[in-house]
């Protein structure tokens, strides 16, 4: 008992001094503080998840090797989040690129040049674009040729995607206003089409990731099953007991991992990304 309420007592006074770091500092405080808050920001979300599954591990079963690996499996949790949330912001982005093209073709029927064409978007452009179309327009407005603005805005959004897009923008700016509408327009097609097969093969390799997580946890959960027997938790108290767990945890992260990777799409390498900067002013 006394072992039990020394490890509570010590998880409520680490999330309590985590909760006081991050509670409203004075302005001076926080510029000196900024570089630890990122870093503490990093590490809190699998800090307190690991805190959280032995606890609840450890009231289950009373075993402190067995409730420390499979906690240590709880810090997927937190990553697996973060990969989705990545997943979530690159498949919007993607999405409304089209859109963001219609708008463009729109307004230049309309009769306003591209450039005017894209300052527009700032208010009217789709929301997972904003941040980017705010790079574009403040480049513009700051005085920035169109294709150093362009530039900004590809290099700030990081993907294969806004690389075409702007190499294609740039090509329409020097054609001129004869061809821009039929060049946006193929580019609008093309991008629908490249994100539905995209969309129809991430849906195929969906199950390759579903069975990684099945076959990480499934091992576990019966192991959590049988921990409720006295026999199990005597067996892993050994040394052996030990060097089997933490081989099961090591053996699970790498066979994750690998099948994380069989099923994940290769991502598209930036190569106009490389020829724009070459071609680049120094």
């Amino acid at each position: 008992m006394n072992r039990e309420f020394l490890i509570y007592f010590t998880t409520l006074m680490l999330l309590s001094g985590f909760y006081l770091l991050f509670k409203d500092q004075p302005i001076n405080a926080q510029v000196k503080f900024k570089v630890k808050r990122k870093l503490v920001q990093r590490i809190f979300p699998f800090l307190l998840v690991f805190i959280f599954g032995y606890l609840v591990i450890y009231t289950i079963i009373k075993s402190i090797e067995i409730s420390l690996a499979i906690a240590l499996l709880f810090l997927f949790i937190p990553y697996l989040q973060e990969k989705s949330r990545a997943r979530k912001r690159s498949k919007s982005i993607r999405s409304a690129w089209p859109e963001m093209i219609d708008q463009l073709v729109t307004g230049i029927q309309s009769g306003v040049s591209l450039t005017e064409a894209l300052l527009t978007m700032r208010t009217r452009g789709p929301n997972p674009l904003k941040p980017f179309i705010e790079i574009l327009s403040k480049s513009l407005l700051d005085g920035d040729n169109f294709e150093v603005a362009i530039r900004k805005m590809k290099t700030a959004c990081n993907l294969a995607e806004a690389d075409q897009i702007a190499e294609t923008l740039i090509l329409a700016k020097t054609l001129g206003s004869k061809d821009i509408g039929i060049v946006l327009r193929t580019l609008s097609q093309f991008l629908r089409e490249d994100l539905a097969i995209r969309i129809e093969i991430e849906a195929k390799h969906g199950w390759i990731k579903n069975s990684a997580v099945l076959a990480a946890v499934a091992p576990w959960l019966l192991l959590l099953i049988l921990s409720t027997q006295p026999e199990t938790i005597a067996a892993y108290s050994t040394g052996i007991g030990l060097t089997i767990l933490l081989a099961g945890v090591l053996l699970t992260v790498a066979a994750f991992f690998w099948m994380e990777k069989v099923g994940t799409l290769p991502i598209r390498n930036r190569v106009l990304a490389v020829r724009v900067l070459a071609a680049s002013p120094s």
